[in-house]
């Protein structure tokens, strides 16, 4: 026995800047059967879109929580014109103690431009499953936190920042409140020169830094000397110790940045972009720089005062990473996220940038900038603090803010049990 339900409704997907026209949904119907499953059928055009689902009851989501087992032609790119199916196994199950009814169950099926997809990316480190999309956090089908995003798969967040202009840098009020001498403030006045900085397109990025575990399943063993305090359990530690050519690609195989673009030869970078067929990189220091802020202009992202106590909240620095006298990261994604959901932006690993360190970023504005050429003995900065900074003074933890730059570079032979890094991609998936 089949039971029909009321009208599917179908919508168009605008990001948070831009909304672009597309193709009309042509939704067939709706559908229960004998062993409650619901089938969602509809049909799209012949251009690929991503699609993903909602279901209401009385014109109202009933929270994509509560139905995290949907399968089918839904949460990735569909193409091809002719009927498509999504399809909820166990309603019964994950919306417990509800009743689907005719009169107030429906379902909106909505297709977003695959240049302009969804805010989360899921992707598959094995490579056999295709890079899945969803709405937020709540529709992901594991919870966020998961072991599974910082092992098997790559959880990535969508930076809506295309045509958008963001003022990074930091301002002299924000140094007078994080650098208790004046006398100190003269080199970061010149490293963290307020600029405004304008996007092209919008990326996508790391929600954790990349892990020990999602190095192992990308190359199938991991003996390397990330540092950890439980060695028992490492897969979910940030991957440290790892020189910038083994994660980009080396000199020596022509890979420079910036001269020769996003293409690269060997390392990490181009094993994660074999493996998924995704465009994966480094960020610059000013996409790492827009994440990190997520839109909140001060010295910390969540917009408190700087002090100890808010710092310990939001990240693992010198004062609190401890256990006994030995100081090591955290597992990643231990802390609260900033609004743009993003973990660890800063203490933990320090973060590897694509671009050249330069003591000056120059006088804008800029548009996509991506730093001073390089060379087979370049420095290439780092962002976002760390767990083992050096001392427990008002420097040490001025280092960790989303502006501060004064941690350098380092030679891209150079290693450090310090340093991790995160990845992104653009939000069409390769440049």
């Amino acid at each position: 026995m089949r039971m029909r339900y009321g009208g599917v409704l179908s919508a168009l997907a605008c990001g948070v800047y831009t909304c672009m026209a597309l193709p009309q949904v042509d939704v067939i119907d709706l559908e229960q059967d004998n062993k409650r499953a619901i089938r969602v059928r509809y049909e799209i055009g012949d251009d690929p879109v991503v699609v993903t689902v909602d279901f209401l009851t009385n014109g109202v989501s009933i929270g994509e929580k509560n139905f995290r087992g949907v399968s089918g032609d839904v949460n990735r790119i569909v193409s091809g014109a002719g009927e498509h199916v999504i399809l909820w196994k166990k309603p019964h199950r994950e919306w417990t103690d509800h009743v689907i009814n005719d009169a107030s169950f429906s379902a909106a099926v909505t297709v977003w431009a695959t240049n302009a997809p969804p805010p989360y990316l899921a992707v598959d480190l094995t490579g056999v499953e295709a890079p899945c999309y969803y709405v937020s956090t709540n529709a992901l089908p594991y919870p966020i936190e998961s072991s599974v995003w910082r092992t098997t798969k790559l959880l990535m967040r969508r930076m809506f920042v295309k045509g958008e202009t963001f003022l990074l840098g930091s301002t002299y009020d924000e140094r007078a409140a994080t650098i208790p001498k004046v006398s100190d403030r003269s080199g970061p006045e010149l490293r963290e020169t307020p600029n405004r900085v304008t996007f092209s397109d919008d990326f996508y990025i790391g929600v954790f830094e990349f892990t020990q575990g999602q190095y192992k399943t990308l190359y199938g063993s991991y003996n390397g000397t990330s540092r950890c305090r439980n060695k028992s359990n490492p897969d979910v530690y940030p991957l440290t110790g790892q020189k910038y050519n083994n994660v980009r690609g080396s000199y020596a195989d022509g890979v420079i940045w910036p001269q020769t673009g996003r293409g690269t030869v060997g390392g990490y970078i181009a094993k994660l972009r074999e493996v998924t067929h995704i465009g994966f990189d480094l960020p610059t220091e000013w996409q790492w720089e827009v994440a990190c802020k997520a839109g909140v202009q001060g010295p910390l992202y969540s917009g408190e005062e700087f002090s100890f106590e808010a710092v310990y909240r939001l990240a693992w620095i010198y004062g609190n990473s401890a256990i006994g006298d030995a100081r090591d990261p955290h597992p990643v994604g231990e802390k609260a996220p900033n609004s743009w959901g993003l973990y660890d932006m800063i203490g933990n690993a320090t973060e590897c940038m694509v671009n050249v360190y330069s003591r000056s970023q120059g006088i804008g504005p800029f548009v996509d900038p991506v730093g001073p050429d390089g060379a087979s003995d370049s420095t290439h900065a780092r962002r976002g603090g760390r767990f083992n900074l050096d001392g427990e003074s008002n420097g040490a933890l001025f280092y960790n803010r989303p502006t501060s730059r004064s941690l350098e570079g380092a030679g891209p032979e150079a290693t450090s049990s310090e340093d991790g890094f995160r990845v992104i991609c653009p939000a069409g998936l390769y440049w």
